[in-house]
C-alpha cells in the first residue's frame, strides 16, 4: 500500500474516485452524486492542481499496488487543517489504507505547522467514528444537519497537534 499526493493531471482519478465515493457512501458527505456529476472538466481539473502542490488544499490517494483504492483531501482554514472527502473502495476496508489517508492528511498538517485537524463525522458513521479516535480525534459536541441529507446528523471532531 502507498499514499501519496495527487498529481494535476489526475484530474480523471479524482474525478472517478469521487463518484465513485458518492455513489458508495451517499450518506457520508456533505456534496450529492447529482452535484459531483454537474462539475466541468475545468472544475475537476482545478480541484487537481489545488491539492496537488501548495499550502492551501491537499489531495492524497491510497493505492494498492497498481490500483487507486482511497481518497481524502485536506484544506487549510487558518491554524487549523480540514480533512474531508475520506472514502475507500469497500473491498479494501479494514486493511489501512484510511488510517494510512489519514495519517498524510496529518503529516501535511504538521508541516504546515496548523494547530489542529478537523472534520465532521456523520453520527452512526462508526466505522469511521472508531478510525478517527484511533487517530487521536475526539468530539467537540458541536452539530449541524449534513448539508446533502439534513435529516442525518454530523459531528465536528478535531485533533489537537503539538507544537
Amino acid at each position: 500500500m502507498t499514499v501519496r499526493r495527487l498529481r494535476p493531471d489526475e484530474w480523471p482519478l479524482l474525478r472517478a474516485l469521487r463518484l465513485a465515493a458518492l455513489l458508495d457512501a451517499p450518506e457520508a458527505f456533505a456534496a450529492t452524486l447529482a452535484d459531483a456529476l454537474s462539475s466541468t472538466d475545468d472544475d475537476w481539473k482545478a480541484w487537481a492542481e489545488a491539492g496537488s502542490s501548495g499550502t492551501d488544499a491537499a489531495v492524497f490517494v491510497a493505492h494498492d499496488g497498481d490500483h487507486p483504492v482511497g481518497l481524502v483531501a485536506g484544506r487549510r482554514e487558518d491554524a487549523d487543517v480540514h480533512l474531508l472527502s475520506l472514502w475507500v473502495v469497500a473491498a479494501f476496508r479494514g486493511r489501512g489504507h484510511g488510517d494510512a489517508l489519514v495519517d498524510a492528511v496529518v503529516a501535511w498538517a504538521r508541516e504546515l505547522a496548523a494547530a489542529s485537524v478537523s472534520l465532521w463525522v456523520v453520527e452512526g458513521n462508526e466505522p469511521a467514528r472508531r478510525r478517527y479516535r484511533r487517530a487521536g480525534f475526539r468530539p467537540t459536541g458541536r452539530t449541524q444537519p449534513l448539508p446533502s441529507r439534513p435529516e442525518l446528523t454530523e459531528e465536528r471532531w478535531v485533533r489537537p497537534l503539538e507544537a
